[in-house]
């Protein structure tokens, strides 16, 4: 009695190259509509994340909005307090994603410390980068000799 062997079907090494590059272009172009839907609406429509801080009802707010929104349309979706003064802000001013939003106060200039120690701070009119190190030593603060700007936001790195 023979026993019967079975030839399983081989591919060549030309034609499994052809098979693996094929899975890697499907593969390839399905990140890529992947990563392009990724930040949009179901209708396509991009959105940007800002942060909103300062004189509003609310404290800190995080928004969503469409790409290419302002400051206008920020203004819109929050509540301002009764001590915000929104007349010097750039109301046409177009938002990226990340960016932080400063509802100023009236009276003073509100700056905004984002890094290490998020710290909204209200100081007087005239007040400079140099004033600002005596209570908060960041060389950041040292290094500029100009006078702070109402709505400003200083990124602060982790070291003194």
């Amino acid at each position: 009695m023979e026993a019967q062997t079975e030839e399983k079907p081989s591919l060549k090494y030309h034609e499994r190259l052809f098979v693996l590059f094929v899975l890697l272009v499907f593969i390839a172009i399905s990140l890529h509509v992947g990563w392009k839907k990724m930040g949009t609406t179901s209708s396509g429509t991009r959105l940007i994340c800002v942060h909103v801080v300062g004189e509003i009802v609310d404290g800190k707010k995080d928004l969503t909005l469409r790409y290419g929104a302002t400051y206008g349309d920020v203004l819109g979706r929050i509540s301002c307090a009764e001590k915000a003064s929104i007349k010097k802000m750039p109301i046409d001013h177009i938002l990226r994603d990340g960016e932080y939003v400063v509802i100023p106060r009236a009276g003073c200039l509100s700056v905004y410390l984002k890094g290490q120690k998020n710290e909204l701070l209200y100081v007087a009119e005239g007040t400079t980068f140099r004033d600002l190190y005596v209570q908060y030593p960041y060389k950041e603060l040292k290094r500029k000799r100009r006078k702070l700007r109402d709505g400003e936001i200083i990124t602060i790195s982790k070291s003194f």
